[in-house]
């Protein structure tokens, strides 16, 4: 990933998501979140719960990206 600088608040919004799907290490969280198989299991669907949240609210905002973004050039964004 490479960010340019924020040209909106929404652009700040869409890396601020992209970082954050992009960071793998949650481990530590999870050994003390999810230390038995319930809690195990609890941890997994709130981190797929989330990280869907989070890609949907990314998608909203690729209309507010500027007209030069990778993200946008891929998408339908008018």
């Amino acid at each position: 990933m490479e960010p340019t600088r924020a040209r909106n608040i929404d652009h700040a919004e869409y890396e601020i998501i992209q970082f954050l799907l992009e960071f793998k290490d949650l481990n530590p969280l999870q050994k003390v979140m999810g230390s038995d198989e319930h809690s195990h299991d609890r941890w997994i669907k709130a981190a797929s719960r989330i990280k869907d949240r989070l890609e949907k609210r990314q998608l909203s905002l690729i209309k507010s990206l500027p007209p030069e973004h990778k993200a946008r050039k891929g998408s339908n964004a008018k």
